[in-house]
């Protein structure tokens, strides 16, 4: 077995950015931070697909910008 460093590498970050935006997402006075966390954390997604070759979620990325889009606007007022 062979050890993938850049999808292990992908995939941690994956996982601190899905923390680190719950946290912000759990507190009512901090969730529009979680979505912003969300929306600039959809690259390291994205890298993560291509690289694991996942096409639909990878394609999914164009719908994920759209609704974190949505959330950022309505809630950054």
């Amino acid at each position: 077995m062979t050890l993938d460093l850049v999808g292990s590498a992908l995939q941690a970050a994956t996982i601190g950015c899905s923390l680190i935006s719950a946290k912000f997402l759990t507190r009512k006075t901090t969730e529009r931070w979680g979505y912003l966390t969300m929306f600039v954390s959809l690259p390291v997604y994205a890298a993560l697909e291509w690289w694991y070759a996942e096409w639909l979620y990878f394609f999914l990325n164009g719908v994920y910008i759209y609704l974190y889009w949505k959330c950022l606007k309505t809630h950054w007022r």
